[in-house]
């Protein structure tokens, strides 16, 4: 893993008006030294949260983030899960897994809902939409575009907009009627689709009910849904470097076949996708 790593689900997002946070997998600890180098911990930060399995949680008592003085961080998930992060994130960051519990550490954490349906979130500039996704024990995505002068975007229309679905078993979309109906219409047009693509197709078959897809189903996704750029994520922790070497130029292959398929990136920790 020396040249795509190893780190879990974090992702930052950056625009003229401020910064939101992807999920705080192992990654978020890198992120808060790259924030601190920056001189931004003092500002608030905001982390969304797909969901509350520990890979996208086990950073957040690892960062330096949570020992800025006077900083605030909050983690942001629909109602129906924020009970669930909330809990894992106080396990993880306590006793008997970490010697200090969230609540003494010197920056605050807290735990914010996000509205439920269709209506957006406008967050540090950015509109925020979440969405169901198709994981065990429940998950979300989340769609994101610029909030411009205080307008409330369709996030769903937006061209320029990012979708984030990390965790997400697109074979369980095709056996429950409206499911990927209602995937396609959560990233229809989106600029950049960033998607799992833990298995490769050979492995699914083993991994029925685990809650992720394969690089050749994200693809197929992401050009029936008229996505521009698809960013595969959620590597499998065996893949090396030399298997997602291959898993890109495979990826590649399945678009080629696919009418109006998307460019396709595979993810390295590190890497910045402008939009």
């Amino acid at each position: 893993t020396v040249r795509y790593g190893g780190h879990t689900s974090c992702v930052e997002v950056e625009h003229a008006g401020g910064r939101l946070v992807l999920d705080a997998g192992s990654g978020f600890r890198p992120l808060g030294r790259s924030l601190q180098e920056r001189g931004l911990l003092a500002r608030p930060l905001h982390v969304l949260v797909t969901h509350a399995h520990a890979d996208h949680l086990q950073g957040l008592p690892l960062s330096p983030a949570l020992d800025a003085a006077g900083a605030v961080v909050t983690l942001h998930a629909p109602a129906a899960h924020l009970p669930a992060v909330r809990d894992a994130a106080r396990a993880l960051g306590g006793p008997p897994l970490f010697p200090v519990p969230l609540h003494e550490r010197a920056a605050a954490v807290r735990f914010a809902a996000l509205p439920a349906g269709d209506e957006p979130a406008t967050i540090e500039g950015i509109a925020v939409r979440a969405f169901d996704a198709l994981h065990p024990g429940g998950a979300c995505g989340f769609r994101l575009a610029l909030a411009g002068d205080g307008t409330t975007p369709d996030t769903a229309g937006d061209a320029s907009g990012v979708v984030y679905l990390p965790d997400n078993e697109l074979a369980a979309a095709e056996g429950e009627c409206g499911r990927r109906r209602a995937l396609l219409e959560a990233i229809a047009g989106a600029a950049v689709l960033v998607h799992d693509a833990t298995y490769l197709p050979t492995e699914l078959p083993r991994h029925r009910g685990w809650g992720h897809s394969s690089y050749a189903e994200a693809v197929r996704l992401a050009a029936d849904a008229g996505v521009r750029r698809l960013v595969l994520v959620h590597h499998h922790p065996d893949r090396a470097d030399s298997a997602l070497d291959r898993l890109a130029t495979l990826a590649a292959a399945v678009g080629r076949t696919a009418r109006g398929a998307p460019e396709v990136i595979v993810a390295a920790e590190g890497m910045t996708v402008e939009v």
